[in-house]
């Protein structure tokens, strides 16, 4: 009896968990016209309400990670203050972004409203946050934000 009750309890949460405004198929395509030195996408996948993108470079250690994920996961840096170092908010092309290092890794998230999403990079335990830069550069952010 408990387990009827439940179906719609969950089906309602479900429904309302927020996805992305880009649909996957789109993220998909963006990824494999994304041209980054050094690096070449190794794999696209869904997982849920949410999309990633493997690049991978010479070495193990040079993985470069895409998230693209609903438009309010931009703020999520600020719900996690203690696993967050040296957080710092800026524009890049005129989209705001946060830039900041977890267990060694530098991240960076950027809004990106025209779409609906916002898109996370994430680089190799010890990568320096310029490749983040250069991989941004290689997104073609300007053209996405319209």
């Amino acid at each position: 009896m408990r387990l009827t009750l439940l179906i719609p309890v969950l089906a309602a949460s479900l429904a309302a968990q927020e996805v992305p405004g880009l649909s996957f198929e789109s993220f998909q395509a963006w990824m494999k016209v994304t041209a980054v030195p050094g690096y070449k996408l190794a794999e696209c996948e869904q997982d849920g309400g949410e999309y990633m993108a493997a690049f991978m470079g010479a070495t193990p250690q040079k993985v470069l990670m895409v998230r693209c994920s609903p438009l309010s996961s931009f703020d999520d840096a600020k719900r996690m203050p203690g696993a967050i170092q040296n957080l710092k908010e800026g524009l890049l092309h005129g989209l705001r972004t946060r830039s900041y290092a977890m267990a060694g890794m530098p991240m960076l998230q950027i809004e990106l409203k025209a779409k609906g999403c916002s898109i996370g990079l994430a680089g190799g335990e010890g990568m320096a946050a310029g490749e983040l830069n250069k991989f941004a550069a290689g997104l073609k952010l300007a053209e996405k934000a319209k």
